[in-house]
């Protein structure tokens, strides 16, 4: 998600979730743009996020100059132009897919991909460029097996999300980027009980309204970053 003079999300939410509690804790100051698909994992999120950029103007472009016989690379401010203030990536619960299953993405190229997507904004030689930009990384929460819909059921375990989502911290901590711990709020809130965390979702794999409460830690590192 991003907050651009608005608000970018690179996940796909349905009923209450954070890209609504963003909209509301913006109002009138960010617009919220979700640009999320359903059911991507990094490996097909990357090419979304360089669209977004065709999308949404960053505060810079890259502009190819031609000069006798060589390339001249420059990077153009755009002082005026309409400003992401963040971006939020929330992957790992479809890249923990088991590996027989299409989603899977091994955790060390999902580590990979998440470090691709912060550097593309951080990193001042990406034509994606923004310093202006704020990245925040959000990890998958826990899993409720029993809820899952049974066709999809045997794709996912608990204890292989709870890696990925231990991956997204490590990832952080390395970038230099903050961490919203979805896997810890909703762990502690359902008192480390595995059945119990069935009460954060609606179908054992997506939040409901009261999975979306307890990671307001979210909104909490959105207002203050």
């Amino acid at each position: 998600m991003l907050l651009v003079r608005r608000v970018y999300c690179l996940a796909r939410y349905r009923f209450v979730s954070c890209s609504c509690n963003v909209v509301d804790l913006y109002a009138r100051k960010l617009d919220v743009l979700n640009r999320g698909y359903s059911g991507y994992n990094t490996d097909w999120a990357l090419p979304v996020l360089k669209q977004v950029r065709q999308d949404v103007i960053f505060s810079s472009r890259i502009i190819l100059q031609s000069s006798t016989h060589q390339i001249i690379v420059k990077r153009e401010f755009q002082p005026h132009a309409e400003r992401v203030r963040l971006l939020t990536i929330w992957f790992g619960a479809n890249d923990a897919c088991l590996p027989e299953f299409r989603q899977h993405v091994p955790i060390s190229r999902f580590s990979e991909n998440l470090a691709t997507m912060v550097r593309a904004i951080r990193e001042p030689e990406s034509p994606w460029y923004s310093p202006e930009t704020r990245v925040l990384l959000i990890t998958p929460p826990p899993i409720h097996i029993p809820s899952i819909r049974a066709d999809i059921r045997p794709s996912r375990t608990f204890d292989t999300t709870e890696s990925y989502a231990e991956e997204v911290r490590k990832v952080g901590k390395k970038e230099g980027v903050p961490v919203v711990d979805a896997w810890n709020r909703i762990w502690e809130a359902a008192r480390k009980d595995k059945e119990a965390v069935k009460a954060f979702f609606t179908d054992g794999l997506h939040l409901n309204e009261a999975g979306y409460k307890v990671s307001a830690s979210y909104k909490e590192a959105c207002g203050k970053r």
